[in-house]
């Protein structure tokens, strides 16, 4: 018998057939190539971790799965305890600080500043700068003290005649202090009478001894006090509106009046200020 030769074409053409007959490898997972030895490990780990005892509502551990299908079944996942909570305290009320009191303004330097009466303004500026009846009476310390120095650069010493002690005319300038809250009016001139009871001068003494300032005799301490207290009144403004004293300047007995209300709330401290 005699074999016959394929042409080289007819070869290829029949392997290409035999390799496309020919079925697919299965597809292999990477678990399945892993050895022997750890898939069992891993499937141990995975049955531990699936196998973990549930806690029943009461608390106890759940019974563990007497078949693989019951163990293969999900289980209940263990809950934390419950942590009280307490809410949380409301905050304290934040703590309101009392006003600091304004500061009372400093003494003029009586040896620097020109002042009709060095004398009678020291005295009147020991009254109303320290806490007591009169300097409240005024608006407290520090509206009194202003008002006060205020006056004295204003004061000038002028012959009046024997009608008055202090004498204020012109317009005058209306101020606020926004931390004192006080309100104060300043006139244009105030004139000092160099013939009246603040005069220190030997022939006038005579004609004020038997004159008296409230309670006070005219040429004393207390009594030259009470007269820049009582012009003090005519410049402040009272909490209720208008001013502390009713203007009074040809009304002698108004005039008198408004002497005694001051005399009433600043007595013990002109009392103490001596003759």
């Amino acid at each position: 018998m005699r074999l016959r030769m394929l042409a080289p074409a007819c070869a290829a053409g029949v392997l290409v057939q035999l390799l496309l007959s020919q079925p697919a490898p299965a597809q292999t997972r990477p678990c399945d190539r892993l050895p022997a030895d750890c898939r069992s490990v891993m499937e141990e780990k995975t049955e531990a971790a699936v196998s973990s005892p549930a806690v029943e509502a009461s608390g106890e551990p759940a019974a563990q799965a007497a078949t693989p299908e019951a163990a293969a079944a999900p289980r209940a996942v263990p809950l934390a305890p419950l942590i009280p909570f307490a809410a949380p305290a409301a905050p304290a009320p934040e703590a309101v600080l009392p006003a600091l009191p304004a500061p009372v303004p400093t003494p003029f330097d009586t040896g620097a500043v020109r002042l009709a009466d060095a004398d009678s303004y020291q005295d009147a500026y020991h009254v109303l700068s320290k806490e007591n009846g009169c300097s409240r009476f005024f608006g407290g310390p520090a509206n009194a003290v202003e008002v006060l120095n205020g006056l004295a650069l204003k004061l000038r010493r002028k012959h009046l005649g024997d009608e008055f002690a202090i004498r204020q005319t012109g317009d005058y300038t209306n101020y606020h202090n926004l931390q004192t809250g006080g309100s104060y009016r300043l006139f244009e001139e105030a004139s000092l009478n160099t013939s009246g009871p603040f005069s220190r001068h030997a022939e006038t003494y005579g004609r004020y001894d038997d004159r008296t300032i409230g309670r006070f005799r005219a040429r004393s301490r207390p009594g030259r006090v009470l007269i820049l207290l009582h012009e003090l009144g005519h410049l402040i403004m009272a909490r209720r509106g208008g001013w502390l004293l009713p203007n009074d300047g040809h009304d002698a007995a108004l005039s008198a009046r408004n002497t005694r209300a001051v005399e009433g709330h600043c007595l013990g401290e002109l009392l103490a200020l001596g003759e």
